[in-house]
């Protein structure tokens, strides 16, 4: 199983800047009124006052959990404010590949056993007596001992 990682802050292109001004203007909303609108749809996890400003009034960098709200609030898609190819990278890490444990019948020889037993191991889907069965290692003991 692979960690999740903390995903990198995105910032607003200068043209996407624009496009959320305009879009802000054209719903005459305010900052407050954006960070209200997520709240409602998000309740707790909605988009605070200050993250609206620092992403729209102060150009900063945010999360990109936010800019997604920020940008729905408004009608618009993550592509028409920041870079896409930066866009695609970072929602990349927000959802990582999860490696597959993969049928013990799919694995022909012990090194490829092996290479899967620490992470086996790890989310503790065997016991103790099952990993030593795969490895062919007599069992002393017949009661099964969990981790």
């Amino acid at each position: 199983m692979t960690q999740s990682r903390k995903p990198r802050s995105i910032k607003a292109t200068p043209e996407g800047l624009l496009r959320l001004r305009d879009a802000r203007k054209e719903r005459d909303w305010t900052n407050q009124k954006i960070s209200d609108w997520t709240c409602d749809k998000y309740g707790k996890a909605g988009i605070g006052l200050d993250s609206v400003k620092n992403f729209i009034t102060n150009n900063n960098p945010v999360q990109p959990g936010t800019v997604q709200k920020i940008t729905e609030a408004l009608g618009l898609k993550p592509e028409d404010v920041v870079d896409p190819e930066e866009w695609e990278v970072v929602t990349r890490k927000i959802k990582p590949e999860r490696k597959s444990i993969p049928d013990i019948d799919v694995l022909h020889n012990r090194h490829d056993l092996t290479g899967y037993l620490g992470l086996l191991i790890s989310v503790k889907c065997l016991r103790s007596k099952e990993i030593m069965q795969l490895l062919l290692i007599p069992c002393p003991v017949e009661e099964e001992h969990y981790f």
